[in-house]
């Protein structure tokens, strides 16, 4: 992680300071099947993993986020690798959380991306079983690398452990199933592949405001279309605004008409507001205020002058 100084988060809510604990919430939907098929085809052309083209998403939205081609966040991976010594005589679970940094230039095309990322993970692979606490000390930001991960569940256990009665009609069936899982992180995002790609944002509700994470389901939904639109466009030209966005920022906040006398003056009008509330503040400045009455004498003694 050498020259990498800057954390890559998702936004955090306003009331975010000085509030501890937790209050835990999700937030889940699914990208549809004819998605689904196209990633996976982007993919096979790009000739890497529906994993790395999601990394990528990922890593693009947060690009985007901190206005920053260079960005790093947590991934989990699970396997018995085996460059460690002994592997077969061990028995438990071998999992960890390793750091995936998404680099990109400004003329970078989408397919090199995604095969630099493919890439990288690759070269990383023989290194998968290596201590994050020793990966964070190595690199300027320590415990502040990642303050969030990404999951790939290459087989999700709750649809598992629903399709384990069988089909026969005699075999038993297991229904309402829910599984809980809990990290150390504030947001977990888990990708769970399928007909359809299923997506779930788990995050801390007292550092995430909900109605941004639901925004974050259309940021994703917009760079992946765009991605399928054309894998060969520079991946400074994708955008994060979806079309709702754009005709709120257009249209909803633009929306500022008013109607007034069209024979009144600027300053006729300024003066009636004079009349109104002449101990209401007009005009801010730091840390001096000026009220309608002040003002209104101040703009007179300069016209006198």
């Amino acid at each position: 992680m050498a020259n990498y100084e800057q954390q890559a988060s998702v936004p955090r809510a306003l009331w975010t300071a000085g509030h501890t604990g937790a209050e835990p919430q999700e937030h889940a939907f699914r990208l549809d099947r004819e998605m689904t098929r196209e990633l996976e085809q982007l993919a096979r052309q790009a000739q890497v993993t529906l994993n790395t083209v999601m990394q990528t998403i990922w890593g693009l939205l947060l690009q985007k986020y901190n206005q920053s081609g260079d960005v790093v966040f947590g991934t989990v991976v699970s396997g018995r690798p085996a460059e460690v010594p002994g592997i077969e005589r061990m028995i438990g679970l071998f999992i960890n959380t390793t750091p995936v940094r998404v680099s990109s230039s400004p003329g970078q095309s989408v397919t090199v991306l995604l095969q630099q990322v493919q890439e990288a993970a690759l070269a990383s692979e023989s290194h998968s079983h290596y201590p994050l606490y020793e990966i964070q000390g190595l690199s300027a930001l320590k415990q502040g690398l990642i303050d969030h991960i990404l999951v790939f569940e290459n087989y999700p256990i709750a649809e598992a452990i629903g399709q384990a009665g069988g089909t026969d009609e005699a075999a038993f069936g297991i229904r309402d199933v829910e599984v809980f899982e809990q990290t150390n992180y504030d947001l977990t995002v888990v990708l769970a592949p399928g007909e359809a790609l299923s997506i779930e944002f788990r995050y801390n509700a007292k550092v995430y405001d909900g109605t941004f994470i639901r925004r974050m389901e259309g940021h994703i939904r917009e760079i992946a279309q765009q991605m399928l639109a054309d894998a060969q466009r520079p991946v400074s030209s994708i955008s994060l605004v979806t079309p709702e966005e754009k005709q709120e920022l257009l249209h909803a906040f633009n929306d500022t008409a008013a109607e007034y006398p069209q024979e009144a003056t600027i300053h006729g009008l300024f003066e009636k507001q004079v009349e109104k509330t002449p101990h209401a503040v007009a005009a801010v400045y730091g840390d001096q205020q000026l009220t309608y009455a002040e003002l209104n004498a101040r703009a007179n003694q300069l016209a006198w002058t």
